[in-house]
């Protein structure tokens, strides 16, 4: 069968977002499909080097020239098909690679792109080589290549930190849109990656990827797969179903399929978040001495958000003694996960528990930026305020931008916290009082900012004073009658605090 008739007979529905693909004719549609592979703005200088390579014809038979190329572009951004950057737009260019790959052609069009038009080695400008680390990513993605999927990963976090694509590649890949048809041709381990990655970047920015999640539902309870193989698809579900708060389907899940969730944290989860301290506190101590005994290790921690909980739950004991023995194992969790997506959750943690520890350490330093995950947002906020003196304003926008997300996409669990904070900042009057209880009916949470109490700011500021006086003195000192006075004066609108040795 030839490229232009295997187009003419394989047309989208007409249920297709963009009809205008269906009048096409078949050498457009060719085209079409080559310009969603080549993902990068179209150059038509470069697309017909490559259609020459790949022997492609017009509707006439002939080679195509630049020229043609160039008429077809602007015919195919005048109709929507492309953007006005050039690229396929996004409703089909997923549908048209997935069709490419299907019929077998993907892997002919790909290498001959990447041959003309190579990432490394070739010429263009920065931007230019952005495009092709994430068209390379893309290309890998379909063909299941870590090492393709590896290099350009790292040249787009190390070469293009200003280039970014929402959603990314891979999440754009799987559910833009969601093609079951074509994730289950992909082997089991490859699609938990596929699945595990859309749904932790999901999770990171409260991306609603419904089509997702319908689907793990479904899969989970497969009656074609042996358990074993089910216990990684069953746990990403969990998490899931956690952080959409709906806790009386994740339990339900880890109580029907125990054995996929020892040592993960989940029964310590659910009391936690329940408000039954004590027993969550006894459920992740027995998660931790099955993993100890697992791995024959003594440093240990909880995977995913029930390692972040498990520190909650920690540090709602309140026993000073007791915050050495928390810092350690945050470090614990920090060498053992340090590219986790909690990690940035652990880094605030950390900060949090050393100005316990030490008063005479600032209060905050919890720095957030547009890219900072929900989770981490969330354990920011929460410190913040068990420390006092108010949210700074950057904080503040970010928890309040991020519940309306939260609250947009299903993301329950989070909605609760991030309201829940802004009502304790706020005052019991507030707006976010109301949406606080709304989601605590909701999913049946506690809301974590109450598990600790607000240190107020002054107390935290005489600590530190105490602190900063209590300092030993020689044995040679010691039967002298001296001490240090701490003088403090107002001068406009501010105290300035000046050491002074009395005697």
């Amino acid at each position: 069968m030839s490229e232009e008739s295997f187009f003419v007979m394989n047309t989208p529905p007409a249920s297709f977002p963009l009809e205008q693909y269906r009048r096409l004719s078949g050498f457009e549609q060719i085209l079409l499909h080559f310009l969603a592979i080549f993902y990068e703005p179209a150059n038509p200088t470069l697309i017909a080097a490559c259609l020459l390579k790949l022997d492609l014809r017009n509707n006439r038979g002939n080679r195509p020239t630049t020229a043609n190329i160039q008429h077809y572009i602007q015919k195919f951004m005048q109709s929507g098909l492309l953007s006005e950057e050039r690229r396929c737009c996004p409703e089909l260019i997923e549908t048209l690679v997935k069709i490419s790959v299907a019929d077998g052609r993907f892997a002919r069009y790909a290498k001959t792109i990447r041959a003309e038009a190579p990432l490394i080695g070739g010429l263009g400008k920065w931007l230019t080589r952005c495009w092709r680390a994430a068209r390379d990513l893309r290309i890998g993605i379909y063909s299941a290549d870590f090492d393709v999927i590896e290099e350009c990963e790292k040249f787009l976090a190390s070469q293009c930190q200003e280039f970014s694509l929402d959603p990314p590649v891979l999440t754009q890949v799987v559910a833009a849109p969601f093609d079951q048809v074509w994730l289950e041709s992909q082997p089991l381990s490859y699609r938990f990656y596929l699945l595990g990655e859309t749904v932790a970047e999901a999770q990171r920015h409260l991306r609603g990827i419904e089509p997702v999640v319908d689907y793990l539902a479904k899969f989970v309870s497969s009656p074609k797969l042996a358990a074993d193989e089910l216990v990684p698809f069953r746990r990403l579900f969990f998490q899931q179903l956690i952080l959409q708060g709906d806790l009386n389907a994740a339990e339900k899940l880890s109580s029907g399929y125990p054995e996929a969730f020892t040592g993960t944290g989940a029964s310590g989860i659910l009391a936690f978040l329940h408000g039954n301290f004590a027993v969550a506190r006894a459920a992740f101590d027995d998660d931790l001495a099955y993993l100890r005994a697992l791995y024959d290790e003594e440093q240990v921690a909880i995977f995913g958000p029930g390692g972040v909980i498990d520190i909650l739950s920690r540090l709602r004991s309140e026993d000073a003694s007791r915050l050495m023995e928390i810092a350690g194992q945050i470090g614990v969790a920090q060498t053992l996960f340090p590219a986790s997506a909690e990690a940035e959750a652990y880094e605030i943690l950390a900060i949090f528990v050393q100005a316990r520890l030490n008063p005479r350490s600032p209060a905050g330093g919890f720095s957030v930026t547009p890219a900072t995950g929900a989770l981490a947002v969330l354990i920011a906020g929460l410190c913040h305020h068990w420390l006092g003196g108010g949210l700074p304003a950057a904080l503040e926008n970010a928890i309040a931008s991020r519940l309306d997300v939260a609250a947009e996409n299903g993301y329950c669990l989070f909605a609760l916290q991030y309201a829940a904070i802004l009502a304790a900042e706020k005052g019991k009057d507030s707006i976010y009082r109301r949406c606080e209880w709304r989601w605590r009916e909701e999913t049946s949470a506690i809301a974590l900012v109450t598990i600790l109490v607000r240190e107020e700011p002054w107390k935290r500021g005489l600590e530190a004073l105490i602190h900063l006086s209590a300092v030993d003195e020689p044995p040679e000192q010691r039967g002298e009658a001296a001490r240090l006075a701490w003088v403090i004066d107002r001068q406009r609108g501010e105290f300035a605090v000046t050491p002074k040795e009395q005697r």
